[in-house]
Protein backbone atom coordinates (compact mmCIF):
# COMPACT_ATOMS: atom_id res chain seq x y z
CA UNK A 1 0.00 0.00 0.00
CA UNK A 2 1.19 3.58 -1.00
CA UNK A 3 0.36 6.24 1.33
CA UNK A 4 0.38 9.89 1.76
CA UNK A 5 -1.83 12.30 3.50
CA UNK A 6 -3.80 12.73 0.25
CA UNK A 7 -3.61 9.52 -1.90
CA UNK A 8 -3.75 5.62 -0.43
CA UNK A 9 -2.92 3.24 -3.41
CA UNK A 10 -3.18 -0.79 -3.38
CA UNK A 11 0.16 -1.45 -5.62
CA UNK A 12 -0.82 -5.24 -6.05
CA UNK A 13 -4.47 -6.64 -7.24
CA UNK A 14 -4.74 -8.51 -3.17
CA UNK A 15 -6.30 -12.31 -3.65
CA UNK A 16 -6.42 -14.88 -1.33
CA UNK A 17 -5.62 -17.24 -3.96
CA UNK A 18 -2.68 -15.70 -5.51
CA UNK A 19 -0.52 -13.01 -5.55
CA UNK A 20 -0.66 -10.89 -8.42
CA UNK A 21 0.42 -7.72 -10.07
CA UNK A 22 -1.71 -4.59 -11.66
CA UNK A 23 0.02 -3.10 -14.70
CA UNK A 24 -2.73 -0.93 -15.04
CA UNK A 25 -1.73 0.87 -12.09
CA UNK A 26 1.37 2.23 -13.05
CA UNK A 27 -0.46 5.35 -14.62
CA UNK A 28 -1.64 6.31 -11.14
CA UNK A 29 1.58 5.44 -9.61
CA UNK A 30 3.81 8.03 -12.04
CA UNK A 31 1.11 10.46 -11.17
CA UNK A 32 1.63 9.65 -7.55
CA UNK A 33 5.29 9.98 -8.07
CA UNK A 34 5.10 13.45 -9.90
CA UNK A 35 3.24 15.05 -7.02
CA UNK A 36 6.03 13.36 -4.17
CA UNK A 37 7.42 16.57 -2.91
CA UNK A 38 11.22 16.86 -4.61
CA UNK A 39 13.11 14.75 -1.41
CA UNK A 40 11.11 11.90 -2.17
CA UNK A 41 11.93 11.96 -6.11
CA UNK A 42 15.63 12.80 -5.56
CA UNK A 43 17.57 9.66 -6.41
CA UNK A 44 14.04 7.81 -6.39
CA UNK A 45 13.87 7.79 -2.72
CA UNK A 46 10.43 6.97 -2.57
CA UNK A 47 10.45 3.89 -4.88
CA UNK A 48 14.06 2.89 -2.57
CA UNK A 49 11.41 3.34 0.49
CA UNK A 50 8.71 0.92 -1.07
CA UNK A 51 10.97 -1.74 -2.32
CA UNK A 52 13.11 -1.75 1.08
CA UNK A 53 10.03 -1.88 2.92
CA UNK A 54 8.30 -4.17 1.25
CA UNK A 55 11.98 -6.20 1.34
CA UNK A 56 15.10 -5.52 2.18
CA UNK A 57 17.01 -8.46 1.17
CA UNK A 58 15.83 -7.94 -2.02
CA UNK A 59 16.24 -4.21 -2.20
CA UNK A 60 19.96 -5.24 -1.98
CA UNK A 61 20.39 -7.23 -4.94
CA UNK A 62 22.91 -4.68 -7.03
CA UNK A 63 21.82 -3.67 -10.51
CA UNK A 64 22.97 -3.56 -14.02
CA UNK A 65 24.97 -0.38 -13.10
CA UNK A 66 25.90 -1.92 -9.58
CA UNK A 67 23.40 0.29 -7.76
CA UNK A 68 20.80 -1.50 -5.26
CA UNK A 69 17.38 -0.56 -4.88
CA UNK A 70 17.88 -0.01 -0.86
CA UNK A 71 17.23 3.07 1.37
CA UNK A 72 19.65 1.85 3.89
CA UNK A 73 22.09 4.07 4.73
CA UNK A 74 25.36 1.85 3.57
CA UNK A 75 23.51 1.06 0.50
CA UNK A 76 22.64 4.41 -0.22
CA UNK A 77 26.42 5.39 0.30
CA UNK A 78 27.39 3.30 -2.18
CA UNK A 79 24.65 3.80 -4.64
CA UNK A 80 25.69 7.50 -4.47
CA UNK A 81 29.52 6.49 -5.12
CA UNK A 82 28.45 4.05 -8.20
CA UNK A 83 26.15 7.11 -9.88
CA UNK A 84 29.02 9.40 -9.54
CA UNK A 85 31.34 6.30 -11.44
CA UNK A 86 28.59 6.04 -13.92
CA UNK A 87 27.80 9.62 -14.42
CA UNK A 88 32.19 10.71 -15.33
CA UNK A 89 32.25 7.52 -17.03
CA UNK A 90 29.08 8.67 -19.67
CA UNK A 91 30.89 12.16 -19.39
CA UNK A 92 34.25 10.89 -20.96
CA UNK A 93 32.36 9.24 -23.27
CA UNK A 94 30.71 12.10 -24.69
CA UNK A 95 34.13 14.12 -24.78
CA UNK A 96 35.70 11.32 -26.22
CA UNK A 97 33.23 10.87 -29.14
CA UNK A 98 33.46 14.37 -29.63
CA UNK A 99 37.45 15.53 -29.54
CA UNK A 100 38.84 11.94 -30.47
CA UNK A 101 36.05 10.47 -32.63
CA UNK A 102 36.88 7.65 -30.15
CA UNK A 103 34.25 5.18 -27.60
CA UNK A 104 36.19 4.99 -24.49
CA UNK A 105 34.28 2.46 -21.90
CA UNK A 106 32.69 0.54 -24.20
CA UNK A 107 33.15 -3.49 -23.34
CA UNK A 108 33.43 -5.70 -25.68
CA UNK A 109 30.79 -6.91 -28.42
CA UNK A 110 29.06 -10.49 -27.79
CA UNK A 111 29.85 -13.01 -31.04
CA UNK A 112 29.51 -16.29 -29.36
CA UNK A 113 26.81 -18.09 -30.28
CA UNK A 114 24.48 -21.86 -28.65
CA UNK A 115 23.21 -22.99 -31.41
CA UNK A 116 25.86 -25.30 -32.44
CA UNK A 117 26.10 -26.91 -29.19
CA UNK A 118 21.88 -26.49 -29.16
CA UNK A 119 21.85 -28.29 -32.24
CA UNK A 120 24.41 -31.23 -31.08
CA UNK A 121 21.90 -31.66 -28.19
CA UNK A 122 20.29 -35.37 -27.51
CA UNK A 123 17.32 -33.14 -27.09
CA UNK A 124 17.61 -31.75 -30.11
CA UNK A 125 17.58 -34.75 -32.04
CA UNK A 126 14.75 -36.36 -29.98
CA UNK A 127 12.77 -33.28 -31.23
CA UNK A 128 13.53 -33.88 -34.65
CA UNK A 129 12.90 -37.34 -34.39
CA UNK A 130 9.48 -36.64 -32.60
CA UNK A 131 7.98 -34.03 -35.27
CA UNK A 132 8.81 -36.63 -38.27
CA UNK A 133 7.06 -38.95 -36.56
CA UNK A 134 4.06 -36.93 -35.78
CA UNK A 135 4.07 -35.52 -39.09
CA UNK A 136 4.90 -31.92 -38.55
CA UNK A 137 8.06 -32.20 -40.80
CA UNK A 138 9.19 -34.15 -44.09
CA UNK A 139 10.80 -37.14 -43.39
CA UNK A 140 14.68 -37.14 -44.32
CA UNK A 141 15.02 -33.69 -42.65
CA UNK A 142 18.28 -33.08 -40.78
CA UNK A 143 19.10 -30.65 -37.96
CA UNK A 144 21.48 -29.22 -40.41
CA UNK A 145 18.81 -28.26 -42.57
CA UNK A 146 16.67 -26.19 -40.73
CA UNK A 147 17.13 -23.13 -39.26
CA UNK A 148 17.72 -22.50 -35.59
CA UNK A 149 14.24 -20.51 -34.68
CA UNK A 150 12.71 -23.36 -36.75
CA UNK A 151 14.73 -25.83 -34.53
CA UNK A 152 13.52 -23.93 -30.86
CA UNK A 153 9.99 -24.50 -31.75
CA UNK A 154 10.57 -28.29 -32.61
CA UNK A 155 12.32 -28.38 -29.25
CA UNK A 156 9.66 -26.22 -27.94
CA UNK A 157 6.74 -28.59 -29.49
CA UNK A 158 8.76 -31.89 -27.97
CA UNK A 159 8.85 -30.38 -24.55
CA UNK A 160 5.13 -29.48 -24.48
CA UNK A 161 4.36 -33.12 -25.81
CA UNK A 162 6.47 -34.44 -23.18
CA UNK A 163 5.38 -32.44 -20.66
CA UNK A 164 1.61 -33.18 -21.29
CA UNK A 165 2.57 -36.91 -21.72
CA UNK A 166 1.60 -37.02 -25.40
CA UNK A 167 3.06 -39.50 -27.48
Amino acid sequence: MIESSTVKLPYTSYSKFISSYAPLWELELVRYSYHLPRRKRFFYNSMRDITTKANPAIARIPTGYGTTASNEAPYVIRDVFFQIVDYFKKACRLVSRKVLKKSLFVGRVTTWSTEQEVRELDLSKKALEYCIQKGYIAEGTNLSEISYSLLGRIIQIYMLADYLEIR
